[in-house]
């Protein structure tokens, strides 16, 4: 099925037993699409910090936003969550969980 829209098209398909996957799609999907994951789990981490300290935060993709007088504090904020999160062994948590 093909979805037309304003901005693009969707092509659907329905899964079947039949459906093969395409090994190189996926294997050249994976790092954009876990980087991706990376930033988006540091930003929720940021917003969960700022909502505790007080602070109002918007962000999109990779920029957040606070007002101006709290600048300094989203600063400190950032930079704790960046090292919590890369703390962590990612690369070797996905190695041990992969299922390939």
């Amino acid at each position: 099925m093909q979805i037309n829209t304003s901005l693009q098209r969707l092509m659907l398909e329905r899964e079947t037993e039949k459906s093969q996957i395409l090994v190189n799609q996926q294997i050249t999907a994976f790092p954009p699409n876990f980087i991706h994951s990376l930033d988006s789990s540091h930003m929720m981490m940021t917003a969960l910090a700022c909502r505790k300290a007080g602070l109002n935060f918007a962000g999109v993709h990779d920029s957040c936003w606070t007002h101006a007088c709290d600048v300094d504090e989203m600063n400190r904020i950032l930079r704790e969550k960046f090292i919590e999160l890369y703390e962590q062994p990612i690369l070797e948590n996905v190695m041990v969980r992969r299922r390939f």
